[in-house]
């Protein structure tokens, strides 16, 4: 019985490892194509320095974000300040005054992005999240059904116990 609960929740884990980094990709992805556009006016530049730390707590320097605040007006006429973190080369080209094309959602104007920015562009990093969560999900089978494989190819597993199985 624990092996079955250790397995499905290990199946779970795997799943959501799989599939919500794809969530995000594609949402981005959509609005990047089917979001209305704006041009917006650069109010202030901000550069970020937050201390990146591994697991144990320990410093391992800085890192740096470069952040936009602007503000343009949506199709209905409504004025949307925002603030967001962009690359260095796109932060380094803009001054305040600067203008700039945004993409949002028409629904909540504050999701948005300048066009360029989007928070999950690539696909790399959603690729290979959903690998590791297939792994993940294999792992979780593999526990779950571990002593049924034993049994029909005649190898027992010695840690097992009947009442686990």
């Amino acid at each position: 019985m624990i092996r079955a609960i250790v397995g499905i929740a290990v199946i779970a884990f795997g799943l959501a490892f799989a599939v919500i980094p794809w969530k995000w990709h594609l949402a981005g992805k959509k609005l990047t194509s089917e979001g209305a556009r704006a041009i917006a006016t650069v109010t202030a530049r901000d550069i970020q320095k937050q201390a990146n730390t591994t697991g144990g707590g320990q410093r391992r320097g800085k890192r740096t974000y470069y952040i936009l605040d602007y503000v343009f007006e949506t199709e209905d006429g409504r004025s949307v300040t925002c603030k967001r973190g962009v690359r260095k080369e796109k932060w380094d080209s803009l001054a305040v005054g600067s203008t700039i094309e945004v993409v949002y959602d028409r629904g909540d104007p504050e999701k948005g992005f300048p066009v360029g920015e989007a928070p999950a562009a690539g696909a790399t990093l959603p690729m290979a999240m959903a690998v590791f969560g297939v792994l993940t999900v294999a792992m979780g089978a593999a526990i779950m059904l571990w002593p049924a494989l034993a049994r029909a190819t005649g190898k027992t597993d010695q840690r097992s116990s009947p009442e686990e199985a």
